[in-house]
């Protein structure tokens, strides 16, 4: 199923037969502006880390994007077709809390690592906690459209 999902001319190029797709990504304006920048860190820049949070919520206003609440997980399904069991459209899931602002403040909550979940907290483990929070979102960076959308975002805020 991820296979079919991944290589629907939808996602992220990036994800799945590299070299079948390097040339068109060489060629793309995108790669042309990062390979022209100063080489550094921006060069190895990760949308899941890179973003501020509201760029993230922004997508969940999107009809395309699922979340489990069960798993922690964000998935897109373009189509609206194999949604696996337990995701429910974000927009959706909205209209059972509260406010908008409610659903907002849980998604910051499962995504945020702030000074009360770092407190004490030696570097690794520190980390680790990262590490989830990124498999949460990182769905989101594989849907071609939204993985310009957070390239431009992350690029905008180094620049700002």
């Amino acid at each position: 199923m991820r296979e079919k999902i991944a290589n629907n001319g939808e996602l992220n190029r990036t994800i799945h037969d590299f070299f079948e797709n390097k040339e068109v990504m060489e060629n793309s304006e995108l790669f042309r502006a990062l390979n022209r920048m100063p080489k550094g860190a921006i060069h190895h820049i990760h949308t899941t880390a890179a973003n501020p949070i509201d760029a993230y919520l922004k997508l969940t206003y999107d009809d395309r994007v699922y979340y489990n609440n069960r798993e922690k997980l964000f998935k897109v399904y373009p189509k609206h077709q194999g949604v696996l069991d337990g995701y429910v459209q974000c927009t959706q899931l909205r209209s059972f809390y509260s406010s908008p602002a409610e659903f907002d403040a849980m998604v910051e909550d499962e995504i945020l690592l702030g000074p009360k979940e770092s407190a004490n907290m030696e570097s690794h483990a520190i980390w680790k906690h990262f590490q989830q929070k990124f498999s949460k979102v990182g769905e989101l960076g594989k849907f071609i459209p939204f993985f310009k959308y957070l390239t431009k975002t992350a690029l905008e805020r180094c620049i700002a």
